[in-house]
């Protein structure tokens, strides 16, 4: 039976991400005091610190993608999202409007037409309840 991995939590994913900017940072600076004259009070210092300033901006950077740059691009793919749908069910009444006027359709197309435009705003509703459900729970 194969072994298989739990999917990687948004938590996991942000310390990872934070660790990389770090370690990226912190090997930068490794390699900039390494390259200092040997005579230059700042190497030492430098190549000593280079580990703590590395979890430094690890940290400084996690809290800024979390507090500001996750909650950011959540709205916006909730804006587009809601926008997306608004669009889908616009179109829906928009071809019910047109059905409906037609004289040539048939009541019973008419009545089905209804109904599938309804169905679109019930799913709809459903899916506003189950996210407020979410976010209260």
């Amino acid at each position: 039976m194969p072994n298989k991995k739990p999917p990687k939590s948004k938590q996991t994913t942000n310390v990872v991400g934070a660790g990389a900017a770090g370690g990226g940072i912190g090997t930068l600076i490794a390699t900039f005091a390494e390259s200092l004259p040997a005579d230059s009070s700042y190497k030492s210092f430098l190549t000593i610190a280079a580990p703590l300033i590395a979890i430094g901006i690890s940290g400084v950077w996690f809290f800024i993608k979390s507090v500001y740059i996750d909650p950011y691009a959540a709205k916006k793919k909730h804006d587009a999202d809601f926008g997306y749908l608004n669009q889908l069910i616009d179109d829906a009444k928009s071809y019910e409007k047109r059905i409906l006027d037609d004289p040539n359709s048939t009541e019973k197309h008419k009545q089905e037409v209804r109904k599938n435009v309804e169905n679109i705003e019930k799913k709809l509703m459903q899916a506003i309840e189950a996210n407020v459900e979410l976010v209260i729970n």
